[in-house]
């Protein structure tokens, strides 16, 4: 019997790759580090981590559209919420929002939410 030892077999806890019981986002075009620094000088209320998960229910994004259109959005109409309705509200909100200052919001974007 050969005493040499094999590589390892890896343990459960290096075969479990979530955190919390929350899957790392998906591999692939993520935001750019670009992005992430624009998203820090804001200093939002709710520090942007994950920009799927964070971003998901229009709270953050109606916070950063206020600071450019301070008369548009008043954030006491938004929720940071996770439920389908409340995602569903805000969006709709930016929508009306982006439709009146002729931004284009690509359907594609709030429906994937």
């Amino acid at each position: 019997m050969n005493s040499t030892p094999g590589p390892r077999s890896p343990t459960r806890k290096q075969l479990d790759n979530t955190v919390f019981g929350y899957s790392p986002p998906p591999e692939g075009p993520g935001v750019s580090r670009d992005v992430y620094k624009f998203l820090q000088r804001l200093d939002l209320s709710m520090p942007v981590k994950n920009p799927r998960r964070d971003l998901s229910n229009g709270f953050s994004v109606a916070e950063i559209l206020s600071r450019f259109y301070p008369a548009d959005i008043q954030m006491h109409n938004y929720q940071n919420g996770t439920s389908e309705r409340c995602k569903r509200d805000n969006w709709e909100q930016i929508q009306r929002v982006c439709d009146r200052h002729e931004l284009q919001l690509p359907a594609k974007i709030v429906d994937g939410v």
